[in-house]
């Protein structure tokens, strides 16, 4: 499927979607982009200082001023793959993908490019802790921890199935390994030497529907995720004990947790594919809160300052009590789509890729009534 027949695609489904959606209150301030760039993004893009950096779907990375959408730089690399994210820290903006790209975020110069793991290709969504790169491959069965300024292995362990977005704790690096054949798991290594600390096998989760595609969220001396079968767990890092399961929903329609978790008043917050959107108490497993935010999720649940900002064709801002505090996007406000999660800044500006029910896919800068601070 072409770039723009998948983009017609995406914009039709959402118009769907989003055409039985409660309309804005009115009086509701819309989106109103300060600036458009043309272009077909699917990854979130990041705000690194004075610039928003941005993957297309055609791998050019492009980095932009952030207040007028000035092109600075750009660079193109081997390809998007299946890149969920863009990391920065110290200086170094990693650039998942096909291959895994680590550039200067200042001149796009590249500083050094891994094959990916066991050279099978690629990256899905590395985690950094200190120095270190825990890197999670789609295509290898392997986990590999680089450093961060030249990209040099310190370790790879082998674990049997495909990798996913790890967990770092102090001691730990924490990654979920799913099977079309085999149960999934979650594996705990020693982030020092990649070896093995334990495994604890995600109940019913054999097969491509079952696991997780993400370790959670470190709540004191556990792991709080969600499953693809609509269960929400905690392990116990000490030796990946189950301390609570709560089953929420059905993944048969669309209740699954696909999205990566993430923390909020005290709690840890998921948000279930059918659009319900839980704070879990990591102690207990009760439900502190639960918010319906959309009919489906296509984004993850992020940190903006105090607050939760969501995308799912709508863009959304909630407090740490649930409470929604501002919407914008869908069929009542300009046919105005979002495509990626939001990235925001500590003075208010936001950017996405969006598209328009003309076709059009854009990135864009803009500044919503509600503030909040900058993403995490």
């Amino acid at each position: 499927m072409t770039t723009q027949l998948l983009a017609t695609a995406l914009s039709a489904g959402l118009a769907l979607l989003l055409a039985s959606c409660d309309v804005l209150a009115p009086g509701a301030r819309r989106v109103r982009p300060e600036w458009e760039a043309d272009g077909f993004y699917r990854v979130p893009p990041i705000v690194v200082g004075s610039l928003v950096i941005a993957l297309d779907a055609g791998g050019l990375v492009t980095a932009r001023q952030r207040l007028t959408g000035r092109v600075v730089w750009s660079r193109q690399v081997v390809g998007e793959g299946f890149t969920r994210a863009l990391l920065h820290q110290d200086g170094v903006l990693l650039i998942p993908g096909v291959l895994l790209y680590a550039l200067e975020p200042g001149t796009g110069n590249i500083r050094w490019v891994h094959p990916g793991v066991g050279e099978a290709a690629g990256a899905i969504e590395p985690a950094i802790a200190g120095d270190t790169v825990f890197v999670a491959g789609y295509s290898g069965l392997e986990a590999t921890a680089l450093d961060l300024h030249t990209g040099r292995p310190y370790w790879t362990t082998s674990l049997g199935k495909l990798v996913y977005t790890p967990t770092i704790t102090e001691r730990l690096a924490v990654y979920p390994i799913r099977s079309l054949t085999e149960v999934s798991e979650l594996v705990a290594l020693d982030r020092t030497t990649g070896a093995i600390q334990w495994r604890v096998a995600l109940p019913d989760s054999a097969g491509r529907a079952g696991g997780t595609q993400y370790a959670g969220v470190q709540v004191g001396d556990r792991l709080v995720f969600g499953t693809h079968v609509a269960e929400a767990m905690a392990v116990r890092l000490a030796d990946g004990a189950v301390l609570w399961k709560r089953s929420t929903g059905t993944s048969q329609r669309g209740g699954g947790y696909r999205r990566r978790p993430a923390s909020a008043g005290g709690g840890v917050v998921l948000w279930r594919g059918d659009g319900l959107l839980e704070n879990f108490d990591p102690a207990t497993g009760e439900t502190l809160w639960a918010t319906q935010v959309g009919a489906l999720t296509l984004g993850s649940p992020n940190r903006c300052g105090e607050h939760l900002c969501l995308q799912s064709g709508k863009s959304w801002v909630v407090s740490n009590h649930g409470q929604v505090l501002w919407e914008g996007g869908g069929p009542d406000d300009g046919n105005i789509f979002f495509l990626s999660d939001v990235a925001t800044s500590d003075d208010g500006w936001w950017y996405a890729s969006v598209t328009y029910n003309d076709k059009r896919t854009l990135l864009i800068g803009f500044r919503p009534s509600v503030a909040v601070g900058a993403t995490q």
